[in-house]
């Protein structure tokens, strides 16, 4: 009980000893109010991968508040998996030098919040604002309260975080990681507004700094395999939401103002602490919001800058009009060329052997296609003939 009127009306055997006391896998002081998140020491020396993948696991932040920090120990973790070092292996000698940064980073052994978000309940309104980035080897999401008073500056609060390392053996460019982490933002947004229950939460809004991933979700071209799930999926999401009264809306967000870069490049603890755009959001959340950054109402430019990219996930419905003939040429050679025999003739052991494949064959697609009047003058040998006289005359 955080209320020192109340805790003295209760009896004193019914109290809490301590001021701080535990409060689901966290600490929480009644005095301050505040929730202490307890950072684990690393390991002594060059550990094996038991202890560094024990170490990871040891880290307990269930809404992702210290994602930044544990960026860097996702990516070792990684690289240990990608050498295949076996658990009680000593890590390699060219990754102790990443382990001993990471090491220099854990000097804190808490990390200290306020337990409330507003000091007040009077708030008029409230937005779920979440941000999301990619980095070469990771993407992340970052979500925020915003409460609205009458007479007052707004108050936005980080209530949750959530960051992904990049699978190892794909191919997956920045657009394409932008646009997974914009996935990862609305699937946080499903579970946020249906554990949250906030009667005055009006809007969702989506903030992302990659003007080709909001291209590929607003415009709706026909899209590469890939990119079209996603995107399909993000609308499913959206629609989902706007079922629930709520109003999804996706907004362009400059990176040095889009605190998900944060969790998605890592950060140190001391860098972590008081830092306001990781705890509080961007500076522009304070203003009106008629100055925020423009919303785009499903439709965006065409970003001159990023075209290649662009189009590079974009299936074309008609092909290019310039050099048709030439690409006419070149798509029938490289047909040509790619074109597989149904009959595995490289795996024959004989002669002998082929000729008999191939006369089974060929006996079948005479009989599938028995009224049909053949012009030429070996398909009517075929037509005509049984297995052993095709064999044995050695048509093929």
């Amino acid at each position: 009980m955080n209320s020192q009127k109340t805790r003295q009306s209760i009896p004193e055997a019914d109290r809490a000893r301590e001021e701080t006391v535990k409060l689901l896998g966290h600490l929480w002081d009644c005095n301050d109010d505040t929730i202490t998140i307890k950072i684990p020491k690393p390991p002594e020396g060059v550990p094996t991968k038991r202890e560094v993948v024990s170490f990871l696991a040891s880290i307990y932040d269930p809404m992702g508040i210290l994602s930044p920090i544990i960026v860097p120990i996702k990516e070792l973790t990684q690289d240990l998996w990608e050498e295949e070092v076996s658990w009680k292996e000593k890590i390699p000698l060219r990754i102790t030098k990443k382990w001993e940064a990471i090491k220099t980073t854990f000097k804190q052994t808490s990390y200290t919040m306020p337990r409330r978000l507003v000091s007040v309940a009077n708030y008029k309104a409230v937005q779920l604002l979440l941000f999301s980035d990619a980095s070469e080897r990771h993407f992340a999401t970052a979500a925020y309260l915003h409460f609205q008073f009458e007479n007052s500056t707004p108050v936005t609060k980080l209530i949750m975080a959530k960051s992904k390392v990049k699978p190892k053996g794909t191919e997956l460019s920045i657009p394409r990681l932008e646009l997974m982490a914009i996935e990862i933002a609305v699937n946080a947004a499903m579970t946020l507004t249906q554990e949250l229950e906030l009667k005055k939460l009006s809007n969702i809004k989506f903030f992302s700094d990659s003007m080709i991933a909001l291209y590929w979700v607003l415009k709706r071209e026909k899209l590469t395999k890939f990119v079209d799930n996603r995107v399909s999926k993000i609308h499913t999401i959206a629609r989902s939401l706007k079922e629930q009264n709520l109003k999804p809306s996706f907004h362009h967000c400059p990176t040095d103002q889009n605190p998900a870069d944060i969790a998605s490049r890592g950060s140190t603890i001391d860098k972590l602490m008081g830092n306001v755009l990781w705890e509080e959001g961007p500076e522009f959340l304070k203003r009106p919001e008629n100055e925020w950054p423009i919303r785009l109402e499903g439709t965006i430019n065409y970003p001159s800058e990023f075209r290649d990219l662009i189009e590079k996930e974009v299936t074309w419905k008609k092909p290019i009009k310039a050099n048709t003939k030439k690409a006419t040429v070149l798509t029938i050679a490289e047909t040509t060329i790619q074109q597989d025999s149904i009959v595995r003739y490289k795996s024959a052991r004989s002669f002998e052997k082929l000729i008999t494949t191939m006369s089974m064959v060929f006996r079948w697609y005479t009989r599938k296609l028995s009224n049909k009047k053949w012009n030429s003058r070996l398909m009517k040998k075929l037509a005509e003939s049984n297995t052993d006289e095709i064999s044995r005359r050695s048509l093929v």
